[in-house]
Protein backbone atom coordinates (compact mmCIF):
# COMPACT_ATOMS: atom_id res chain seq x y z
CA UNK A 1 0.00 0.00 0.00
CA UNK A 2 1.18 3.13 -0.88
CA UNK A 3 2.35 5.29 2.05
CA UNK A 4 0.66 9.34 2.62
CA UNK A 5 3.17 11.31 2.41
CA UNK A 6 4.34 14.33 4.70
CA UNK A 7 4.56 18.01 3.46
CA UNK A 8 7.35 18.68 1.26
CA UNK A 9 8.67 21.35 4.58
CA UNK A 10 8.87 18.62 6.75
CA UNK A 11 11.45 16.94 4.80
CA UNK A 12 13.14 20.33 3.76
CA UNK A 13 13.42 21.40 7.70
CA UNK A 14 13.97 17.77 9.95
CA UNK A 15 15.47 15.50 7.14
CA UNK A 16 17.44 18.01 4.52
CA UNK A 17 18.99 20.94 6.46
CA UNK A 18 20.92 21.17 3.03
CA UNK A 19 18.31 23.15 0.94
CA UNK A 20 21.44 23.66 -1.86
CA UNK A 21 21.19 19.61 -2.21
CA UNK A 22 17.94 19.85 -3.67
CA UNK A 23 17.12 20.47 -7.55
CA UNK A 24 13.57 21.29 -8.97
CA UNK A 25 11.96 20.23 -12.41
CA UNK A 26 8.61 19.63 -13.45
CA UNK A 27 6.95 16.86 -15.40
CA UNK A 28 6.96 18.08 -19.24
CA UNK A 29 3.88 16.79 -20.92
CA UNK A 30 1.15 14.49 -20.37
CA UNK A 31 -1.71 14.17 -17.46
CA UNK A 32 0.89 15.17 -15.04
CA UNK A 33 2.09 18.41 -17.04
CA UNK A 34 3.65 21.10 -14.50
CA UNK A 35 3.64 18.37 -11.53
CA UNK A 36 6.72 19.58 -9.71
CA UNK A 37 9.35 17.11 -9.07
CA UNK A 38 12.25 18.19 -6.84
CA UNK A 39 15.35 15.71 -6.25
CA UNK A 40 18.50 15.75 -4.30
CA UNK A 41 22.00 16.97 -6.52
CA UNK A 42 25.09 15.27 -6.90
CA UNK A 43 25.82 11.47 -8.49
CA UNK A 44 24.34 9.51 -5.95
CA UNK A 45 20.64 9.75 -7.08
CA UNK A 46 21.41 11.91 -10.08
CA UNK A 47 17.70 12.93 -12.14
CA UNK A 48 17.58 11.82 -15.64
CA UNK A 49 17.28 14.81 -18.06
CA UNK A 50 14.04 16.19 -18.99
CA UNK A 51 15.16 16.14 -22.47
CA UNK A 52 15.80 12.41 -22.73
CA UNK A 53 12.78 11.88 -20.31
CA UNK A 54 10.51 13.28 -23.42
CA UNK A 55 12.24 11.00 -25.75
CA UNK A 56 11.71 8.13 -23.77
CA UNK A 57 7.96 8.83 -23.31
CA UNK A 58 7.98 9.10 -27.66
CA UNK A 59 9.09 6.05 -27.84
CA UNK A 60 7.37 4.21 -25.56
CA UNK A 61 3.88 5.71 -27.18
CA UNK A 62 5.20 4.51 -30.63
CA UNK A 63 7.41 2.14 -30.49
CA UNK A 64 5.84 -1.27 -31.77
CA UNK A 65 7.30 -3.58 -29.26
CA UNK A 66 5.45 -1.80 -26.70
CA UNK A 67 1.62 -2.72 -26.47
CA UNK A 68 -1.07 -0.42 -25.63
CA UNK A 69 0.01 1.70 -22.62
CA UNK A 70 -2.79 1.31 -20.35
CA UNK A 71 -2.33 -2.19 -20.03
CA UNK A 72 1.35 -1.52 -18.84
CA UNK A 73 2.39 -2.30 -15.20
CA UNK A 74 6.20 -1.08 -14.96
CA UNK A 75 8.51 -0.30 -12.23
CA UNK A 76 11.29 2.68 -11.72
CA UNK A 77 14.05 0.69 -10.09
CA UNK A 78 16.67 3.20 -8.13
CA UNK A 79 14.10 5.92 -8.75
CA UNK A 80 15.27 8.82 -7.37
CA UNK A 81 13.63 11.01 -7.29
CA UNK A 82 11.11 9.09 -9.35
CA UNK A 83 10.31 11.57 -12.26
CA UNK A 84 10.74 8.97 -14.99
CA UNK A 85 8.50 6.48 -13.26
CA UNK A 86 5.90 9.71 -13.19
CA UNK A 87 6.61 10.48 -16.76
CA UNK A 88 5.64 6.85 -17.66
CA UNK A 89 2.36 7.43 -15.55
CA UNK A 90 1.75 10.34 -17.41
CA UNK A 91 1.20 9.29 -20.47
CA UNK A 92 -0.82 6.33 -19.44
CA UNK A 93 0.62 3.86 -18.00
CA UNK A 94 -1.55 1.32 -15.67
CA UNK A 95 0.47 1.96 -12.99
CA UNK A 96 4.45 2.19 -11.33
CA UNK A 97 6.20 0.39 -8.52
CA UNK A 98 9.06 2.80 -7.37
CA UNK A 99 12.28 1.27 -5.84
CA UNK A 100 14.61 3.65 -3.94
CA UNK A 101 17.07 2.67 -1.03
CA UNK A 102 18.66 6.09 -0.30
CA UNK A 103 16.38 7.09 2.72
CA UNK A 104 16.97 11.37 1.84
CA UNK A 105 16.08 10.47 -1.45
CA UNK A 106 13.19 8.18 -1.05
CA UNK A 107 11.75 10.70 1.26
CA UNK A 108 11.84 13.13 -1.61
CA UNK A 109 10.20 10.69 -3.88
CA UNK A 110 6.95 10.12 -1.46
CA UNK A 111 6.66 13.23 -1.56
CA UNK A 112 7.09 13.62 -5.46
CA UNK A 113 4.27 10.99 -6.08
CA UNK A 114 1.89 13.06 -4.25
CA UNK A 115 -1.59 13.28 -6.16
CA UNK A 116 0.03 11.00 -8.50
CA UNK A 117 -2.51 7.89 -9.33
CA UNK A 118 -1.48 4.40 -9.37
CA UNK A 119 1.94 5.06 -7.89
CA UNK A 120 3.51 2.72 -5.58
CA UNK A 121 6.69 3.47 -3.39
CA UNK A 122 9.33 1.16 -1.47
CA UNK A 123 12.26 2.06 0.18
CA UNK A 124 13.66 -1.11 -0.30
CA UNK A 125 17.07 -3.20 -2.34
CA UNK A 126 16.34 -4.30 -5.46
CA UNK A 127 18.78 -7.19 -5.05
CA UNK A 128 16.46 -8.37 -1.88
CA UNK A 129 12.58 -7.67 -2.90
CA UNK A 130 10.20 -9.43 -4.66
CA UNK A 131 7.92 -7.19 -7.20
CA UNK A 132 3.81 -6.91 -5.79
CA UNK A 133 3.35 -7.57 -9.63
CA UNK A 134 5.94 -8.62 -12.46
CA UNK A 135 6.36 -6.25 -14.93
CA UNK A 136 5.53 -5.76 -18.30
CA UNK A 137 8.23 -2.71 -18.86
CA UNK A 138 10.95 -2.00 -16.07
CA UNK A 139 13.48 1.37 -16.12
CA UNK A 140 17.01 1.03 -14.61
CA UNK A 141 19.59 3.79 -14.32
CA UNK A 142 21.75 2.71 -11.28
CA UNK A 143 24.39 4.12 -9.36
CA UNK A 144 27.99 4.20 -11.99
CA UNK A 145 29.57 1.65 -9.75
CA UNK A 146 26.97 -1.19 -11.04
CA UNK A 147 28.52 -0.74 -14.35
CA UNK A 148 32.12 -1.79 -13.16
CA UNK A 149 30.90 -5.09 -12.32
CA UNK A 150 27.82 -5.66 -13.92
CA UNK A 151 27.17 -9.40 -12.77
CA UNK A 152 23.89 -8.36 -10.79
CA UNK A 153 22.32 -7.95 -14.46
CA UNK A 154 21.74 -11.94 -14.81
CA UNK A 155 18.81 -14.41 -15.73
CA UNK A 156 17.59 -14.48 -11.91
CA UNK A 157 17.57 -11.27 -10.99
CA UNK A 158 15.31 -10.30 -14.43
CA UNK A 159 13.06 -12.98 -13.98
CA UNK A 160 12.48 -12.35 -10.14
CA UNK A 161 11.22 -8.73 -11.82
CA UNK A 162 9.76 -9.19 -15.67
CA UNK A 163 6.78 -11.23 -17.09
CA UNK A 164 7.07 -12.87 -20.47
CA UNK A 165 9.06 -10.99 -23.18
CA UNK A 166 9.57 -8.35 -20.76
CA UNK A 167 11.06 -4.62 -21.81
CA UNK A 168 13.98 -3.66 -19.65
CA UNK A 169 14.98 0.39 -21.01
CA UNK A 170 18.62 0.72 -19.28
CA UNK A 171 19.96 4.30 -19.15
CA UNK A 172 23.84 4.07 -18.87
CA UNK A 173 27.02 6.79 -19.47
CA UNK A 174 28.16 5.74 -23.08
CA UNK A 175 31.50 4.21 -22.43
CA UNK A 176 30.23 1.51 -20.48
CA UNK A 177 27.69 0.38 -22.65
CA UNK A 178 30.01 -1.47 -25.17
CA UNK A 179 31.45 -4.15 -21.74
CA UNK A 180 27.35 -3.55 -20.39
CA UNK A 181 25.90 -5.19 -23.70
CA UNK A 182 28.37 -7.86 -24.56
CA UNK A 183 26.80 -9.55 -21.37
CA UNK A 184 23.71 -9.09 -22.54
CA UNK A 185 22.67 -12.36 -25.09
CA UNK A 186 23.91 -14.43 -22.55
CA UNK A 187 21.08 -13.86 -20.28
CA UNK A 188 18.16 -13.72 -22.80
CA UNK A 189 18.54 -10.33 -23.92
CA UNK A 190 17.63 -8.94 -27.64
CA UNK A 191 18.44 -5.54 -27.96
CA UNK A 192 15.53 -3.77 -29.52
CA UNK A 193 16.62 -0.04 -29.69
CA UNK A 194 19.28 2.58 -29.07
CA UNK A 195 19.53 6.02 -27.95
CA UNK A 196 22.60 8.24 -27.86
CA UNK A 197 21.80 11.65 -25.68
CA UNK A 198 25.58 13.47 -25.86
CA UNK A 199 27.07 11.22 -23.46
CA UNK A 200 24.42 9.04 -22.21
CA UNK A 201 23.12 5.65 -23.94
CA UNK A 202 19.03 4.54 -23.54
CA UNK A 203 19.11 1.19 -24.57
CA UNK A 204 15.61 -1.13 -24.88
CA UNK A 205 16.18 -5.03 -24.39
CA UNK A 206 13.47 -7.41 -24.28
CA UNK A 207 13.99 -10.36 -22.24
CA UNK A 208 13.20 -13.45 -23.67
CA UNK A 209 13.27 -16.47 -21.26
CA UNK A 210 12.18 -17.36 -17.65
CA UNK A 211 14.63 -19.57 -15.58
CA UNK A 212 12.91 -21.60 -12.90
CA UNK A 213 11.76 -20.51 -9.52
Amino acid sequence: MRLAPKPLHHYLVNSINDNSKLMITAIESGKYRGHSITTLSGQQTRPTLSRIRKSLCDIIMHASFIPSLSNIICADIFAGSGAVGISFLSHGVKKCFFYESHREAYEILQQNLTNIDNAYAFCDDVFKSNPCELCDMIFIDPPYHYYQDNSWFNNRFLANWLGEKGIVIMQMPSHYYRNFDAGCEKNNMTLLNKREYGKTIIAFYQFTAKIPS
